[in-house]
Order: C-alpha cells, then sequence, then structure tokens
C-alpha cells in the first residue's frame, strides 16, 4: 500500500482477462502484470526477445477466486477455466444394460442401473443385467459363481438327414436318439479363428450312418478319423477348433463312451 502524498510505482497493467503483452510492449527485463481477478499473472521480456509468463502457471490457468467445500476438487472445462467441484458417484459409464458401473462397500448401487441387482460386494463391481443375472457376457453365455457355462443346443435326431450345427450360438452341439443315418453339413453362422464347437451324439439303440462334409467350411481331420457309424447307445464327441486361414472346422479330438 503506498503511504499518503507518495505516487505508489506501477508496472504495465491491464485488467482485460487474458490479455498478455506482446515482444514490442516491453523491453528485456520489464515486467507487466495482468490483475483481472482470476488471471492475475506476471510477465517479463527475457534477453532473447521473447515475452515469458513468471508464475508457474504456463497454459494461463484461471483459477477460482474463493475456496471450495471440504473434499472437492478441481477441475477444469477445457478452455483453462478451473472451478471446484464435489467428486462424482464413481459410475463408470451412464449405467445402460450390460455395462459396468461401480458400487459402494456397502453393497449399495450409487447409480447407473435400471434393472437387476447383481451386486458382487468382494470385487466392488457389478454389471447391469436383468434381475439375478452376473454378469451376462452376450445375452447367451454367462458367467456364473466363477465359471463359464457353455452354450449347449441340444435336438432330438430321431429322423436323422441333414443335421446342421450351430457354429455362432453352441459351443456344444448336442443330438440325441439318433433314428436314421445322419449327414452333419458345414455349421451355421460366421466362426472366428480358434472357436470351439464339441458335437456329442447318440443313437437310439440302434446304430446310424454318420456323414461329414469335407468341403470349405466344414469338417477337416487333423490327426483323427471321423466316426462313420455311432456306437449302439453310447456317446461319440468330436471336438473341433475353427481354422479361419483355411476356413475348416479342424477335427482334433474323437472319442466315444467306453
Amino acid at each position: 500500500m503506498a503511504a499518503t502524498g507518495y505516487t505508489p510505482i506501477q508496472l504495465y497493467r491491464t485488467a482485460t482477462s487474458g490479455a498478455a503483452p506482446s515482444a514490442a510492449d516491453l523491453t528485456s527485463g520489464e515486467l507487466a502484470i495482468n490483475y483481472y481477478t482470476s488471471d492475475m499473472a506476471i510477465y517479463a521480456k527475457n534477453s532473447a526477445g521473447s515475452v515469458i509468463r513468471l508464475m508457474n502457471n504456463p497454459v494461463g490457468l484461471k483459477y477460482p477466486i474463493a475456496d471450495g467445500s471440504a473434499n472437492q476438487v478441481i477441475k477444469t472445462d477445457g478452455s483453462g477455466n478451473l472451478s471446484f467441484a464435489t467428486v462424482g458417484s464413481g459410475t463408470v459409464n451412464s449405467g445402460t444394460s450390460g455395462q459396468l458401473a461401480y458400487y459402494a462397500s456397502t453393497g449399495t448401487a450409487i447409480s447407473g442401473l435400471t434393472t437387476g441387482t447383481g451386486v458382487a460386494t468382494a470385487l466392488g463391481i457389478a454389471v447391469n443385467t436383468t434381475a439375478g443375472g452376473f454378469p451376462t457376457i452376450d445375452g447367451t453365455s454367462t458367467l456364473t459363481n466363477k465359471r463359464i457355462n457353455p452354450r449347449i443346443i441340444s435336438i432330438t435326431g430321431s429322423a436323422g438327414g441333414a443335421i446342421t450345427p450351430t457354429g455362432d450360438t453352441a459351443d456344444q452341439y448336442e443330438v440325441t436318439a439318433l433314428g436314421a443315418s445322419a449327414t452333419f453339413a458345414v455349421p451355421s453362422g460366421t466362426p472366428v479363428d480358434g472357436q470351439i464347437l464339441v458335437i456329442r451324439i447318440k443313437d437310439n439303440g440302434t446304430a446310424r450312418g454318420l456323414t461329414w462334409t469335407i468341403t470349405s467350411g466344414g469338417y477337416r481331420v487333423i490327426g483323427n478319423t471321423l466316426p462313420t457309424t455311432t456306437v449302439i447307445s453310447k456317446t461319440i464327441y468330436v471336438g473341433c477348433i475353427y481354422n479361419s486361414a483355411d476356413s475348416f472346422w479342424d477335427v482334433v479330438g474323437v472319442a466315444s463312451q467306453a
């Protein structure tokens, strides 16, 4: 504060928000100040002729002019303006169906769920699914008690004929009570490389002939022999892995019930 009767020393100054001096405004070593409430910046011209902002705020952030409340944090609007804000509820996303939401340690949902519960207190996470589901992975596969349940499709093959396993919606395709010879066609769908498909076959008490499609998209033997008939009243397993490079379901294992 200047004493009464004396003229204070003042720097080049402005109260215009965001204003900064140019190199032409100062000589080397001179200072300038922007005293706008939220700017409060000091500038100097260095020996190289460049104007440098001296305060430890190189990007010109504008700080709040009053303190926030306890436990609040500073946030930015992306345009250099800072303000105090209350920490959010911790929701990872908007909480639409199938998305991951964060829960309090008590297991009470903070926000973001619209259906179902699926609270996993030990892990602190849950997935918004239909009631009682934790969690739905793709609408078909489910994660239950830390194990993955395979997708199993079962049909009764009493009529035999052409049988088309569903390669996209089943991990295991089960044919029971096969009552006539059958031809296994190219599995349906669009499989991905490494996808696994197990075909399980059982007749209705009489041995039935089995034929396999071995053209592109079908079955290719890898160190195995495809079964040509069922074993009376026994179960046969044919394990396949899809090879996208060659467009074949490679048969990697064949076994029958003893």
